[in-house]
């Protein structure tokens, strides 16, 4: 469970990298501004679903 987590992270780490970058530019079409907040949202919902996990495991083991 713990590898599963620490994969987690580190895919989404280099995927809001490639988001980020993504949006960065001055000239973004909207949609692509909105498709990018949708990702970033589903991110931001499976983060707090691992951190739940992790917080179980953490109690577990204490």
């Amino acid at each position: 469970m713990l590898n599963n987590i620490l994969f987690f992270v580190e895919i989404h780490r280099l995927r809001i990298q490639v988001l980020v970058q993504r949006i960065s530019p001055e000239d973004v079409p909207v949609e692509l501004v909105r498709d990018t907040v949708e990702d970033l949202g589903l991110i931001l919902g499976k983060a707090i679903e691992v951190k739940m996990n992790a917080n179980s495991i953490k109690t577990r083991l204490v």
